[in-house]
């Protein structure tokens, strides 16, 4: 038997109980919400979940993006950084390569989302 899902009607954040959701909303969206996040526009009543929500949501920093030096893909996360540039950029674990270019990927996925994007003919 799946559980209830009870959602925030202000962010759709999803609890177990309707206690979570009122206790969610009095902390989060209980209080005017005049802080505003500049990257995707969340609001908060309280500063000090705005600046938990920045370091959460879009890393360190104040939520600064960052750039990859080897492809200039602009990340929303530092932190994202590491991982980004092993998947697309680390050859040692590309096992699935494109038969119509050179480009490897590390699973199927990556290489069909590849081979979707830049060998299919627009509709």
């Amino acid at each position: 038997m799946k559980e209830k899902e009870y959602k925030c009607d202000t962010c759709d954040a999803k609890f177990s109980t309707q206690g979570s959701v009122t206790k969610h909303v009095r902390n989060i969206h209980g209080q005017k919400a005049e802080h505003v996040c500049k990257i995707c526009h969340k609001t908060y009543g309280l500063d000090y979940n705005l600046k938990r929500h920045m370091r959460q949501a879009h890393g360190d920093g104040g939520g600064m993006t960052v750039k990859c030096d080897i492809c200039d893909t602009i990340l929303s996360r530092k932190d994202s950084l590491p991982k980004h540039i092993e998947l697309c950029h680390s050859d040692s674990d590309k096992q699935f390569q494109c038969q119509l270019c050179d480009k490897k990927y590390v699973d199927m996925n990556g290489l069909q989302l590849h081979v979707n994007a830049t060998h299919q003919e627009p509709y």
